[in-house]
């Protein structure tokens, strides 16, 4: 029975189901069932469901490469858990993904799932793969010593790798064996070393038979590939093992029992200040960039000595640091260079968006990041074990959908409880042991810093989930946005101004009143919730510098104060002003000399000198903004006689509003230009395409689908709680010609036959005449 058929007698709830899980195949839908099947059983579509697979599939599918075909019997014989009913809920979830075929009882892999697994349960390769290996004449004597009838070489070599696997058979053929055989068997298999170094005078034509490993060579227990290894036969290692070869594997959840936890309203409040609090930082930081403050070391990344330096400035400790600079890289909304930590083009964007929506952009880019932002808290070997940030390392593919499943194992804790944090690991890791890939830290500690990356975010609180993360799981925008306007306090528009000269920000200012408000101020204490700025002649010089004026200082003053403008800052802003500009420094690279102020005036007004820009800045002093060769050499053809003496000098005075470098606009503290509509980051990981997939499968069904199974299958609402009740005790009510009307037992299996586990055994019924289900473990 290929895929293609088996596809073909599914409901379309579990084609739907099908598409789901692995929605790598969705783009070939178009194409029909057959494409579908074919790319299903592909090494690369396998190996993304591999990714995914649970401990329990995991065993399974090994366990069923190791003896393919194999029934649920023989499969948990030879894991060895003497739990069958486990292994039938494994089968069942890897028939859901098109990862084998069941048929008559009978369990089959699918496609080149047995390439992707080819050292099953730690195995070696099986009888059938050594044979060409043989020495002339072992396969018709292992035949002739087991009994094994097959005729031709093919069937031969099936019959004796199926003795083989029998306790019996080997049990008689190590009989006779010599002292030590029947130890380096146990060994070999104890050790699941199925790969064993030969000595280099060995010979394939004669071996020592009063040798262990010469006498496991002749019989074919052992076979060599080449002149320097051997290995050991799967299926003598399987007869060795009639205890099983995973006795201890977890084929069913490790469950994550909840406790008491703090009140909802309290961790919710909790998780809303860390929510700020982050959000300060990681708003403190981006400016600390835009300025250029951040120093990147040679070697490359942030070091301990900058990330204690900004620690101690921001309030926070150095692992919020190091969480906060990744958060933002992953963000897309920081550049590294060579030299320091630069704002990138999009920064600019983000900040024009409201504060509850820049919370977002930063959890949506976590949920969606390719790798941790704890990696940086590693010793860092280059400063005597500190720690570093933005250091380069290879991103990580599937740590997006391992953060994405510990998010739904955290989610799925109910209000008012709080998980067990021992057995949260232990529990995220079974579901999908393969996203947590090779060359990372343990996923005992990856887990752990998603946990901790959750709660900075405020996430998580006090080991229970919080609104914002229940939201984020739903994929509900409405929820999320609404969760995220709930926790994040909104960009305050309104300064309290003291007659100390300071003013006083009781939350996070909006970048247009932020901005301004740096120009003319100076920032003193604060950690993003109450902040004081400080007036003081030179920061109110900088403003004028910057084209500021008193009355447009005033202005925006009076806008954003909540009870207006204390006397000593007018007294300050009145007083610079009546001052400023009463000295003027001009831009000059000559000074012109003259001994009379005739000649000044004379050498000022003549037509041929005009391109030498001279200024009379004093009866007998011109300025001239050129360099001294170049008036001295124009003088000279003008016809005056002038003598070059001393050095230029270059004096510079600060741009004025509206030049290239500039501040902008100081009387419009609104945003300008174009603001995107939403900036929303890297997409939720939420249950993926539900449109596609309706119509995915409306498409597949209409293609070619058999209509008399399809006849025969479950629709409806019936569909859905079979589906529901699957794994669990259940009461069926069956309109059927025979047989009885109800049956109460496990459901093991669905799909067109429905397959219920009683107190009698395994009971088959026809999906079509199931007519309502009741789940008996439910209240």
């Amino acid at each position: 029975m290929d895929l293609a058929r088996h596809l073909r007698s599914w409901s379309a709830f579990e084609l739907g189901r099908l598409l789901e899980l692995r929605p790598d195949l969705l783009p070939a839908t178009d194409r029909g069932i057959d494409a579908v099947a074919r790319k299903a059983g592909t090494t690369t579509s396998l190996g993304r469901a591999l990714v995914a697979a649970d401990v329990g599939m995991l065993v399974v599918a090994e366990a069923l490469v190791a003896i393919e075909p194999a029934t649920v019997d023989e499969l948990d014989g030879l894991i060895g858990t003497d739990d069958p009913l486990a292994v039938v809920d494994a089968v069942e979830r890897l028939r859901h993904r098109g990862l084998v075929l069941v048929d008559g009882g009978v369990v089959r892999a699918v496609g080149a799932l047995p390439d992707l697994l080819h050292r099953p349960l730690g195995l070696g390769p099986s009888f059938a793969e050594l044979a060409d290996h043989l020495p002339s004449g072992t396969l018709e004597r292992l035949a002739a010593d087991t009994r094994a009838e097959g005729g031709r070489r093919s069937p031969t070599i099936r019959a004796v790798a199926r003795r083989l696997r029998e306790p019996a058979v080997i049990d008689d053929l190590l009989t006779g064996a010599p002292d030590g055989a029947a130890d380096l068997l146990d060994d070999l298999t104890a050790r699941r070393s199925p790969v064993i170094p030969l000595d280099p005078g060995h010979s394939y034509r004669s071996v020592d038979l009063d040798d262990p490993l010469g006498w496991l060579l002749h019989r074919g227990f052992v076979v060599a590939v080449n002149d320097r290894v051997a290995e050991l036969v799967r299926e003598v290692a399987i007869a060795a093992n009639p205890a099983g070869l995973a006795p201890g594997a977890a084929l069913r959840p490790v469950a994550v029992e909840s406790v008491p936890g703090i009140d909802p309203d309290l961790a919710a409040g909790r998780a809303a200040d860390r929510a700020n609090r982050s959000l300060d930082g990681a708003e403190g930081l981006l400016r600390a960039a835009e300025r250029g403050e951040i120093s990147v070391r040679r070697a490359g990344g942030v070091g301990p000595r900058e990330l204690k330096r900004l620690a101690r400035g921001a309030g926070l400790d150095e692992t919020e640091i190091v969480r906060l600079l990744e958060l933002l890289l992953a963000a897309r909304l920081i550049v590294v260079d060579r030299t320091s930590v630069r704002a990138s083009d999009l920064a600019d964007r983000w900040w024009r968006l409201p504060r509850p929506r820049r919370y977002l952009a930063l959890v949506r880019a976590w949920v969606g990041a390719d790798h941790f932002l704890s990696r940086g808290l590693d010793p860092d070997p280059d400063e005597t074990g500190g720690i570093a940030a933005l250091g380069a390392s290879e991103p990580v593919a599937a740590t997006a959908s391992a953060r994405s499943t510990t998010l739904d194992t955290l989610a799925e804790v109910s209000p008012g409880q709080a998980w067990q944090a021992d057995q949260v690991a232990e529990a995220i890791v079974w579901q999908a042991p393969n996203l947590w890939g090779p060359g990372q830290p343990p996923p005992e500690q990856l887990v752990r810093w998603t946990i901790a990356e959750a709660e900075l975010l405020g996430l998580v609180a006090d080991e229970a989930p919080t609104p914002l993360l229940l939201a984020l799981r739903s994929g509900d925008e409405a929820d999320l946005a609404t969760a995220a306007t709930t926790a994040v306090t909104d960009d305050q528009t309104t300064v309290v101004l003291q007659g100390d000269l300071t003013a006083l920000a009781l939350g996070p200012l909006a970048p247009s009143v932020a901005d301004p408000l740096a120009q003319m101020t100076d920032r003193e204490t604060g950690d993003g919730q109450a902040v004081v700025f400080r007036f003081s002649e030179a920061s109110v010089r900088r403003a004028y510098d910057a084209g500021w004026t008193a009355e447009t200082i005033a202005a925006f003053l009076d806008r954003h104060a909540l009870a207006g403008i204390p006397q000593p800052l007018e007294y300050l802003l009145a007083d610079v002003a009546r001052r400023y500009g009463t000295v003027t420094v001009l831009a000059a690279a000559s000074v012109v000399v003259t001994d009379d102020d005739v000649g000044a005036v004379e050498i000022a007004s003549h037509r041929r000198a005009g391109a030498l820009g001279l200024r009379l800045i004093a009866p007998t002093v011109l300025l001239s903004p050129l360099d001294p060769v170049a008036v001295t050499e124009g003088l000279r053809a003008a016809g005056f006689l002038p003598v070059l003496r001393g050095e230029s000098i270059e004096v510079g005075r600060a741009a004025g509003p509206g030049s290239a470098s500039g501040a902008g606009r100081p009387d419009d503290d609104r945003p300008s230009g174009d603001l995107p509509a939403d900036w929303t980051g890297p997409p939720l990981p939420v249950a993926p395409f539900p449109d596609e997939v309706a119509d995915a499968v409306s498409a597949l069904l209409d293609e070619g689908t058999d209509a008399d199974v399809n006849a025969d299958g479950a629709v409806g609402t019936v569909a859905a709680d079979l589906a529901g009740a699957w794994g669990r005790p259940a009461r069926l009510i069956v309109t059927a010609a025979t047989g009885p009307p109800e049956l109460t037992g496990t459901i093991v299996g669905v799909g067109p036959v429905v397959s219920v586990l009683t107190a009698s055994g395994v009971v088959e019924l026809a999906a079509s005449a199931v007519r309502s289900v009741e789940r008996l473990d439910e209240p």
